[in-house]
């Protein structure tokens, strides 16, 4: 009578552990589709999955570089529209600022023409680099995305192991 009693507790326990077990087995099943689409996704990185954080980081000096590059070409302008302004004040007034004599054939004049090129030159320069920076900016959030997926992948891996030996000390369990 007691042998079947426990026999029973036992039965009842196995019963418990079979359910927790199948919990277990779909929880797996969970983190192994979790873990193709992240493989699916890491397909498309620019890179080997073992490079992406070099790349990122990568990206991200291109991107600090092309962002230093604006604001030089920024400062560049600046001052080119300053000669340009500086210039057309002088013709306007008739003398130069250095010598004080009339502005014909002053430097400063003569150059006006090619200091408003400039001016057209550096603002079509920074139209550029300001498409480059946006593009660059787009490959460096991709880029992070890349590394977080990757770093998702791995911690799921690992995760998936854990629970794989977990259900198979379980399942020696319920044999036992």
């Amino acid at each position: 009578s007691e042998a079947r009693t426990e026999a029973e507790e036992l039965t009842a326990e196995a019963e418990d552990a079979e359910e927790t077990l199948e919990a277990k087995r779909e929880r797996l099943e969970e983190i192994d589709d979790r873990i193709e689409t992240l493989e699916e996704t890491l397909e498309d990185a620019p890179v080997e999955s073992d490079r992406l954080e070099t790349h990122r980081a990568s990206v991200r000096a291109e991107l600090d570089d092309a962002n230093e590059r604006l604001a030089e070409l920024r400062t560049e302008l600046k001052n080119a529209r300053e000669s340009v302004t500086e210039a057309e004040r002088l013709l306007e007034a008739g003398k130069c600022p250095e010598c004080e004599q009339p502005t014909e054939g002053s430097p400063h004049v003569e150059t006006l023409e090619d200091d408003r090129d400039r001016v057209s030159e550096l603002e079509a320069e920074i139209e550029t680099q300001q498409g480059k920076i946006e593009e660059l900016e787009t490959d460096h959030e991709q880029a992070v995305e890349f590394v977080e997926t990757a770093t998702e992948l791995s911690r799921l891996t690992e995760n998936r192991e854990d629970v794989r030996s977990l259900i198979d000390q379980r399942t020696e369990a319920i044999e036992d």
